[in-house]
C-alpha cells in the first residue's frame, strides 16, 4: 500500500516526508488557494520535498484548456502527475498526455463502477476514488 497525502500545506508535507511514510502528494485548486502562494511555487516546493508522484489538478473542464494547463504543470518538475476529471474531455486529455509520456491521475470517480469505463481510452497512472463508495470492489468489475 502507498500513502499519499491530500494537501498543499508544505509544512505538513515536510513533516510526513521526514517520517519516511509518505509516497506522494495529491493537490487540487482549492487546496492550493488556501496556501495563499503562487501555485507553481507551492508545487515546486512539494516536488522538491517528495520524490514520488505529486498530482496537480487542472482547473479547466475543456480539452484544450486541460492540455494547456498540463504543459505548465509538467514544466514544474519531473514528478508531476497531471490530474484530470473523469469526463469525456478529461479522458481525451488522459489519452493525449499518456501518449506523450505523462503520468496522469483520473479524479472525481465517486463510484467504483465508473472506473471500469469501456473502451478504456488510455491507462492512467492512477485513479482516485472519493470516499463513500456505493459499490464493493468485488462487484464493480463485473
Amino acid at each position: 500500500m502507498k500513502f499519499f497525502v491530500d494537501t498543499a500545506d508544505t509544512k505538513e508535507i515536510k513533516s510526513l516526508a521526514a517520517s519516511g511514510l509518505l509516497d506522494g502528494v495529491t493537490t487540487n485548486p482549492s487546496l492550493m488557494a488556501k496556501s495563499g502562494r503562487k501555485f507553481q511555487d507551492v508545487l515546486a516546493e512539494i516536488c522538491a520535498t517528495v520524490p514520488g508522484p505529486v498530482s496537480a489538478e487542472v482547473a479547466s473542464t475543456e480539452f484544450d484548456g486541460m492540455m494547456a494547463e498540463a504543459r505548465v504543470l509538467r514544466a514544474i518538475a519531473k514528478n508531476i502527475t497531471v490530474k484530470v476529471p473523469l469526463t469525456p474531455d478529461g479522458l481525451r486529455a488522459c489519452r493525449h498526455l499518456t501518449d506523450d509520456g505523462a503520468m496522469v491521475n483520473v479524479t472525481l470517480v465517486f463510484r467504483l463502477r465508473r472506473r471500469s469505463w469501456q473502451p478504456r481510452p488510455a491507462p492512467p497512472s492512477s485513479v482516485r476514488s472519493s470516499a463513500g463508495w456505493t459499490t464493493s470492489a468485488r462487484t464493480a468489475w463485473r
